[in-house]
């Protein structure tokens, strides 16, 4: 359990109109989390966004990413970052006729429960542990169970984060690169006819009226402008 007397000192920026951090990546994403924790359908007064927007600018900031891998603190905090994402799998599990979303019951308003959340906060922990190599050995810490796969089927929440992408303002979407990866994993693959493969392939040569239909003179055709029952003839 981790320390209950731990605190954290942010900093009033009115030039900015924004709550900053000092430099510890721990701080921004514990002031990220508030942000999304305390978010608003309404911007905020001071900040003149809503906490998702701010939430989703800090967790893309230089300040919430880097190439060490993250202590067990800000994975504490990550770990309570992501469960703001719904709960998403298929019903059946076995099938993908049926999708079942699990609303959180945390207080948030549903408008501001965003699939993106989880997401963006295993890329950041994925991210971190890339040049694990270049440091010196250290004690790993283990990374929790809500990005284990078991609690959030995530190929469907990447497909419900691009369903419902146009509901979200510009400013709390997941950044091009991620959509771009999303967009490859959930599009279905584009269908290729293969007639190399196919036994019973037939080619058929265009039809000629005149050779083909009319070849047996079996079809006799009259001059419309001799016939009497047309009107005005």
């Amino acid at each position: 359990m981790y320390c209950s007397h731990q605190y954290f000192v942010f900093i009033l920026n009115d030039r900015l109109k924004i709550l900053q951090s000092t430099d510890s990546h721990t701080e921004w994403h514990y002031l990220a989390l508030l942000h999304a924790m305390m978010s608003h359908p309404l911007p905020d007064h001071y900040t003149g966004m809503t906490g998702m927007e701010r939430a989703f600018r800090l967790l893309y900031s230089a300040g919430c990413w880097s190439d060490q891998s993250f202590g067990g603190l800000s994975l504490h905090i990550l770990a309570q970052i992501a469960p703001i994402s719904h709960k998403t799998n298929y019903y059946p599990e076995h099938l993908t006729c049926m999708e079942k979303i699990n609303w959180n019951s945390n207080g948030i308003p549903y408008s501001m429960q965003h699939f993106g959340y989880y997401l963006i906060a295993k890329k950041l922990i994925g991210s971190s542990q890339l040049f694990n190599f270049t440091y010196p050995p250290l004690k790993t810490n283990k990374i929790p169970e809500v990005f284990q796969g078991k609690m959030h089927n995530e190929m469907l929440l990447k497909k419900l984060y691009w369903d419902y992408r146009d509901s979200y303002n510009p400013a709390a979407r997941l950044s091009a690169a991620m959509e771009t990866d999303i967009l490859q994993a959930t599009s279905p693959t584009p269908y290729h006819q293969t007639l190399k493969n196919c036994l019973n392939i037939t080619n058929y040569s265009p039809a000629q009226l005149v050779n083909d239909l009319y070849s047996d003179e079996h079809v006799n055709l009259t001059d419309c402008s001799k016939e009497n029952w047309l009107p005005l003839s």
